[in-house]
């Protein structure tokens, strides 16, 4: 039998779980999952309240507050689910149950933080948030074979030594004291810098993000001659020096791109794609027409998924146009996977975000292979790890940052170098970019996954760098339909117009 210590926690875990879904349960079907869950390792009582509440999602509620019956039902139909259920190539993984991640300095490892996270955060986590942003980066860096001819300093070591005649290595967070008056951070302190005769590398530099600057140290002041980023480090570097044990979430305690396995299953499914977009308005016939057309044009080749970022409507507060949808993705073999935009409705509209309600898609819980994912979302394919965020997050940056690239064109190269150094999917400051305190490790890309999908409505790209293929679709809405096609065993995407119906080789 449970201890009153321990079920009361356990009470609290699955309460949380189910509000972060606008869900109730009643006190009879409560206890009842606190009996079949109470037995089960940490990790396994996760994965089974997720399953509940997917089975939930699509059936027919009789109010807010789950009755005993509706909890049992959804519960036995997870356990025969299970037991009949094949190995599934696509998981689409639910953000707040993966690990939360940070780095022990003592141990010099990555570990996972303890507890449940909570949107009502405590004062203190804000700066815990910077803290580990900068740790992780940090660690990394100081890896790196390119320190090895570097001498990294501190704030506190260069305020508290004379003047130096050689130049000092800072790697630190750039924030913004008063207007015009910049200071980098790291662990130690902080020291006013001086950018006027500054070169600036590679790199969106932003308030919030971490860099490495080079320069003298003048009387408290930093004189800055180069500004650039940390080097980035490539998954495989980073598993050889931590191990494979899996950070990205999901079933199975090691990472899925370790596994010869799964591997083999990607090179044998060659053909299979992903198709990718963003702001589909489900209350603009010409966009229904469209995805009704993209989807008869690819029901004989092997398409796995269409991944449908949001928003989802041209308009806020057009609910009635997610009704409209049953039509066009009922009976068809090929996996939906809805992630919420900035205008989709939510219980809130910070990072990380809930998944949309099931309720807005009444006819679609008939659709079996229907997935509402939170924004960021995290996806796992074979040995493949996907990460999908809807966020208007290039103009953001552009607006914020110390120094432009010297064309537009030169934009997406200098944004996916900022994300992949920072290692995080939105390197700014809280006033600026909102995240849930005590959820901001669910942004980290450490190690860096194999797809980065940030659906922005600026202009669409795709970039490589170190193994990871970061990909912007664009404005499906707002262009002429264009889209890309993600082909898994390739590692390589094309971009294709829905006028065209293209479906050509990969570039």
């Amino acid at each position: 039998m449970p201890t009153n210590s321990n079920a009361e926690k356990l009470r609290k875990q699955i309460r949380k779980a189910f509000q972060m879904r606008a869900l109730t349960l009643s006190k009879e079907a409560m206890e009842y999952a606190v009996q079949i869950l109470v037995d089960l390792q940490s990790e396994e009582r996760v994965r089974w309240i997720n399953k509940v509440i997917s089975v939930l999602s699509k059936q027919k509620a009789s109010g807010p507050v789950l009755s005993f019956n509706e909890f049992k039902s959804a519960v036995n139909e997870c356990a025969s689910s299970r037991s009949s259920k094949q190995e599934s190539l696509i998981r689409v993984i639910d953000l707040f149950t993966v690990p939360r991640l940070r780095y022990d300095e003592q141990r010099k490892m990555l570990v996972a933080v303890d507890g449940l996270s909570s949107a009502i955060g405590q004062s203190n986590d804000a700066k815990i948030l910077y803290r580990e942003r900068l740790k992780l980066v940090m660690q990394r860096a100081l890896r790196n074979s390119a320190f090895e001819h570097y001498q990294l300093c501190t704030v506190e070591a260069l305020l508290g030594t004379p003047e130096r005649s050689d130049n000092s290595v800072l790697i630190g967070m750039l924030t913004q004291r008063d207007p015009g008056v910049y200071e980098i951070e790291d662990l130690t302190g902080a020291i006013e810098v001086d950018l006027k005769e500054a070169t600036f590398h590679k790199g969106l530099f932003t308030d919030g993000c971490i860099m490495m600057l080079e320069g003298r140290s003048v009387g408290g002041l930093f004189r800055v001659s180069a500004v650039g980023l940390a080097p980035v480090e490539s998954a495989t570097v980073t598993r050889n020096y931590f191990g494979v044990t899996n950070w990205f979430g999901g079933e199975g305690t090691v990472a899925c791109g370790s596994q010869i396995r799964l591997r083999t299953l990607c090179e044998r499914n060659d053909r299979t794609r992903f198709i990718l977009m963003s702001d589909v308005w489900l209350d603009d016939s010409r966009i229904l027409s469209a995805i009704n057309e993209l989807i008869f044009a690819f029901t004989d080749s092997q398409l796995l998924a269409f991944i449908i970022c949001g928003n989802f409507c041209s308009q806020m507060g057009t609910a009635d146009s997610y009704h409209r949808t049953y039509d066009i993705f009922a009976d068809r073999n090929v996996h939906f996977i809805f992630v919420p935009g900035p205008d989709d409705p939510s219980l809130n509209s910070i990072l990380p975000r809930p998944p949309l309600p099931f309720q807005l898609f009444e006819l679609m819980r008939d659709v079996p292979n229907c997935s509402f994912a939170s924004n960021p979302c995290r996806i796992q394919y074979t040995n493949q790890e996907i990460v999908i965020m809807r966020h208007d997050l290039v103009e953001k940056m552009c607006r914020n940052s110390i120094h432009m690239p010297s064309t537009t064109a030169d934009i997406p190269e200098h944004f996916c170098h900022t994300i992949a150094s920072v290692g995080h999917l939105s390197p700014l400051p809280l006033h600026i970019s909102p995240v849930i305190w005590q959820m901001d490790s669910y942004l980290t890309l450490y190690p860096l996954p194999d797809l980065v999908v940030i659906a922005d409505k600026f202009e669409h790209f795709h970039y490589q760098l170190e193994n990871t293929l970061f990909v912007n679709p664009g404005s499906f809405a707002r262009t002429d339909l264009n889209f890309y096609v993600y082909y898994p065993a390739l590692r390589t995407v094309e971009v294709c117009s829905a006028d065209q119906n293209a479906t050509g080789a990969p570039e």
